[in-house]
């Protein structure tokens, strides 16, 4: 009995360490950034502490791969981020989700990056999006950035339930500010304060692990850091998951307000996205996504720049039927990535949100 024991030890450390050559090697396992936040200021970033670099891999078979890396203040990004003083050019915050962060392109033609390439005049692009930030959470961002960086213009990137998440009501959003109705009135939640897991630190380690979580998408209880509200229920007329759109309208006053107290005179472009999946399924042009619609009528409201992307995608795909987005994976891809940058600067330009240009020099671009 003894010896069986023995022998099945042995054949299960000889099987994980297959598993681990196997997911290093032949199928790269994921390897995603860890996070950390700014306490006092309460924003997500990402910790050079435990890794710097790295590749993110998607699917089961481990690929494509895409390139990450994290600058000197935490964030995925090919410049380091400099102070004011120390600007040589027009600096642009980004402030978005996943799809802003940057994890699914090659970091520096990530959306920032892409972005930084289509200003001519030599604008810096400083990624401050982190996975999961609904739109509650980019006043927090936005006084970040003016308190470091004082940007030019902020452009804030948003979709799919950026709108939904900024409620309570629909679901914690762990370390991103919230708003709730309280007699009457809305109330700011803020950000939970993220605290370093351990055991997940360990666990990222072996490669075996990784590719089950994030490659095979098997979540065994709680290994990631961003827990996203979802939607709920079946939407009737005028309401976004159970949720009359007034109070939606409500929230979103209270959010431009903030950001404009955030970032007084600075210029705010959103940036929301489309209904890509209808695209693809029907030659007629679908409409804008009901948030986009309530984004797009808050925007008005308080004299705030906005740009849909549901003619841009439609018109692209007639043209060239390429997804912008991979096939098990929502998230833009780089054609995707590439085309929303194109067009985000050419708004800029067309709007002329930046001031004249500043001579960009060499240090402040390539952040040596």
């Amino acid at each position: 009995m003894r010896q069986f024991v023995t022998r099945l030890l042995l054949f299960g450390i000889f099987l994980l360490v297959g598993w681990e050559l196997l997911f290093r090697t032949l199928i790269p396992a994921s390897q995603m950034p860890a996070g950390f936040q700014y306490l006092e200021e309460g924003v997500m970033a990402l910790d050079p502490a435990v890794a710097q670099e790295g590749k993110h891999t998607l699917g089961r078979l481990g690929r494509p791969a895409y390139r990450w890396g994290i600058n000197n203040d935490g964030f995925n990004s090919t410049i380091a981020y400099l102070p004011s003083a120390e600007q040589h050019a027009n600096c642009i915050a980004l402030i978005g989700n996943s799809y802003s962060q940057g994890l699914y392109s090659d970091v520096g033609h990530d959306l920032a990056g892409s972005l930084q390439q289509n200003l001519s005049n030599g604008s810096l692009v400083y990624n401050l999006a982190s996975s999961g930030m609904p739109l509650s959470q980019c006043p927090v961002v936005a006084k970040f950035a003016m308190d470091r960086y004082q940007p030019d213009i902020i452009v804030i990137q948003a979709g799919s339930s950026s709108l939904i998440r900024c409620l309570r009501s629909n679901g914690q959003v762990r370390f991103c500010r919230q708003y709730t109705f309280q007699n009457g009135s809305i109330t700011p939640l803020p950000p939970s304060t993220f605290t370093i897991n351990s055991r997940n630190r360990l666990l990222r380690k072996s490669a075996f692990i990784r590719y089950l979580f994030y490659n095979a998408n098997l979540n065994f209880g709680g290994a990631g850091d961003v827990v996203e509200a979802q939607r709920q229920f079946q939407d009737e007329p005028g309401e976004l998951n159970g949720i009359p759109n007034d109070k939606y309208e409500q929230v979103l006053d209270r959010i431009m307000k903030d950001i404009a107290q955030a970032a007084p005179g600075v210029p705010v472009l959103i940036v929301f996205d489309a209904d890509r999946n209808a695209i693809y399924k029907s030659p007629e042009k679908p409409r804008p996504l009901d948030e986009s619609t309530l984004v797009k009528e808050a925007c008005t409201r308080n004299n705030v720049n906005f740009q849909d992307l549901t003619d841009i995608f439609y018109s692209d795909y007639q043209a060239h039927g390429i997804a912008f987005n991979f096939k098990e994976n929502y998230h833009w891809n780089p054609y995707g990535v590439s085309l929303v940058s194109r067009e985000i600067a050419k708004k800029i330009n067309s709007l002329g949100l930046l001031p004249p240009s500043h001579t960009a020099s060499q240090e402040s671009i390539t952040g040596s």
